[in-house]
């Protein structure tokens, strides 16, 4: 069952830092950072209110990670400066270090191995000299909200991804900092703890105005935020709370349903409009000078058919998407300029993948336990879970590089035991790390990928040629691929499981780190090799965005798979079960959390609004808004919401734990 909220926090953070706290409690001015004459920070500045959740979203290598640093006082800036409640913390960051609280980013990396949970929270105490009293009462208040009371005696070596996750946010919060900062504190971990994150993040707010700077990738976090800002190559490209950065994107946004809608799509990319597919519909962003009311004729013009066109208020993905196309001066390939298939191999009869009671063991823990699944020819199927799930491994022994411990199954029609080689060259692979070498240009690595896959040199000639119009890396051929940008090395990687036109293609965690034009980007080529071309596609992700291009889902937890369908039958399923969420955005969020959640357990605080899952909306509605008028609340305004696969998850994840209980 999903918890009620936790119960108050006992401890207080320390705002008596200098002088009385003032609006804003967090300056930062002009902050620049240069390594080597590389700028990874270039000129940043923004302002936290006490209070405040700011969020700082972005890829990897934006300069989110050194910004964190810098708050914190571990790095210096080259200029620039930060103040935190009218202290310098450029001059003095020892002054500082007893208000502030850090955690690094990856999960625990800041824990140690043979400590229990206990032992960890008496050796921060220490380093932090928290009196004994208000060690204990933190330490049992922390324990508590983070359910890790029944594992105050477990080696931190002997615990999940989220448990080492909320330790090491108790570690943080173990001498009651005034100012938090969270550098990725969730990423690789399950949306279950995710979510029990961001209620003990949501009561912190609530109980003790702590104020809070965290650095995310993800953008259903971003929204949990009061205000957000979009790092990219060191700038900030936007910034605002999450409802003016919507309001803020460029062009009208709906949902279409046509057929046929790969027609209908790469017509309406020819013409500049910005396409995110979907399984049964197109959400399309009308490029400037255009109106939403074009759409019919277009797709009539191309002889498709609109089922239906529903126009609807950005979300922050495309608000961002907005301003990083405008950034970069437009998407670089639609998926309209992509190059012809060539010919390859037939696909073989049967199930692309099929596997039997797959397991696997590493010295006593099971990794892999038992799991059975299908996967059809020309599908994208999608492992979504957290890191230590078991979809890395499972990958693995389909590929052949590990063994099972038990069960088998077969790849195009081969036995992963028995067949290995055969299997190998009807297989992509494309590893978390892109595989690719650096300090090779990107032809040769092509050339050396070609090789390994024992592809001929004609073949490999127009396999090259057609490899590289595909990943827009026309010209770049002798450009060393260190040297590349993320999102061009994503292509070039992809390219390279490619180059012997396999029928199937395991991608892990392909998008990782990269940003939003490029994930697009990369997910418009994955749907024309599988729709155009028969590639069967099994893909693991973290996120949950991107889970929704994928034809079906298996969602895999601690080794098993939980659940399996399309993304909307696993939704459909969890809203008959949870209800629909219902999104209030009032005056007084907080005030309206402590009215309504007496009476609605499943109330989670995003930012300036709440979020309630109802099983009888149209009832639930009016009685909210009622209670929010007969207590002086003005209501802005109260919409459903959609089921997200994220509250699939969740909802699967503690079925499971229910069972076994």
């Amino acid at each position: 069952m999903i918890p009620s909220s936790p119960s108050p926090i006992a401890f207080q953070a320390k705002g008596t830092l200098g002088s009385p706290p003032a609006d804003p409690f967090l300056q930062v001015r002009e902050l620049r950072k240069k390594y080597r004459g590389l700028e990874a920070v270039k000129g940043i500045s923004f302002s936290v209110r006490q209070g405040e959740i700011f969020g700082l979203l972005g890829p990897d290598g934006s300069g989110k990670s050194t910004v964190i640093q810098i708050l914190c006082g571990l790095l210096a800036p080259s200029s620039g400066s930060v103040i935190v409640n009218g202290v310098e913390v450029t001059r003095d960051p020892e002054a500082l270090k007893p208000y502030l609280g850090y955690m690094a980013q990856g999960l625990g990396l800041t824990l140690f191995d043979n400590l229990s949970v206990e032992e960890h929270l008496d050796f921060f105490a220490n380093l932090h000299q928290v009196p004994p009293a208000e060690r204990k009462r933190s330490k049992e208040e922390l324990l508590r909200i983070t359910r890790l009371l029944p594992f105050r005696d477990r080696l931190a070596k002997n615990l999940s991804g989220g448990m080492k996750q909320k330790l090491a946010l108790c570690s943080t919060l173990i001498h009651s900092p005034a100012l938090l900062l969270l550098d990725e504190p969730t990423t690789g971990v399950d949306p279950l703890s995710r979510r029990d994150f961001w209620i003990i993040i949501g009561q912190l707010l609530r109980e003790k105005r702590v104020t809070i700077v965290l650095s995310t990738s993800y953008m259903d976090e971003a929204e949990r935020c009061h205000r957000v800002a979009l790092l990219h190559e060191g700038e900030i490209v936007a910034q605002g709370t999450p409802e003016e950065l919507r309001k803020g994107a460029e062009g009208a946004v709906c949902d279409l349903w046509a057929r046929p809608l790969e027609t209908v799509s790469q017509a309406l990319s020819r013409r500049g409009w910005q396409v995110k597919r979907h399984r049964r519909r197109l959400t399309v962003r009308a490029p400037q000078g255009e109106d939403i009311s074009l759409l019919p004729h277009l797709v009539q013009e191309v002889g498709g058919e609109v089922l239906g066109l529903q126009e609807k208020p950005p979300d922050l993905e495309e608000a961002f998407l907005s301003v990083l196309t405008r950034k970069k001066g437009g998407l670089a390939r639609s998926s309209s300029f992509l190059p012809p298939p060539l010919p390859g191999r037939p696909p073989s009869n049967g199930p692309a993948i099929s596997v039997q009671g797959l397991t696997k063991r590493f010295d006593g823990f099971t990794a892999v336990a038992g799991i059975d699944f299908q996967v059809e020819s020309g599908e994208i199927f999608g492992f979504l879970g957290p890191n230590g799930a078991g979809k890395t491994t499972t990958i693995k022994i389909l590929c052949g590089i590990i063994p099972p411990s038990e069960g088998g199954g077969t790849i195009s029609g081969f036995d992963i035991l028995k067949e290995r080689f055969r299997i190998k060259s009807r297989i992509g692979y494309m590893s978390q790390k892109f595989s690719l070498y650096r300090d090779l240009s990107v032809s040769e690595n092509l050339s050396l990928y070609a090789g390994i896959y024992e592809v001929d040199r004609s073949t490999f000639r127009s396999r090259r040629d057609w490899i590289l119009k595909l990943a827009d890396l026309e010209g770049r051929e002798g450009t060393l691929t260190g040297d590349l940008p993320l999102g061009l090395r994503q292509r070039l990687a992809l390219g390279c499981a490619l180059v012997h036109k396999p029928e199937i293609l395991f991608l892990d965690e392909p998008t990782a780190g990269v940003d939003l034009v490029a994930r697009q980007q990369f997910w418009e080529l994955i749907w024309r090799l599988s729709r155009e071309e028969g590639v069967t596609v099994l893909v693991t992700t973290h996120y949950l965005d991107e889970a929704e291009h994928c034809d079906r889902l298996a969602f895999i937890y601690a080794g098993r798979i939980i659940a399996l369908g399309s993304p909307h039958s696993l939704k459909e399923e969890t809203a008959n079960q949870l209800g629909i969420p219902l999104y209030l955005d009032c005056a007084d969020p907080l005030a309206a959390w402590n009215l309504l959640s007496p009476s609605y357990p499943r109330l989670f605080l995003y930012g300036r609004r709440l979020r309630i899952f109802s099983a009888q909306p149209e009832e639930d509605g009016p009685r909210i808004a009622r209670l929010l008028q007969e207590n002086g609340i003005p209501l802005i305004s109260l919409e459903e919401e959609e089921i997200r696969l994220e509250d699939a998850f969740i909802h699967f994840v503690e079925r499971e734990e229910e069972r076994e209980r």
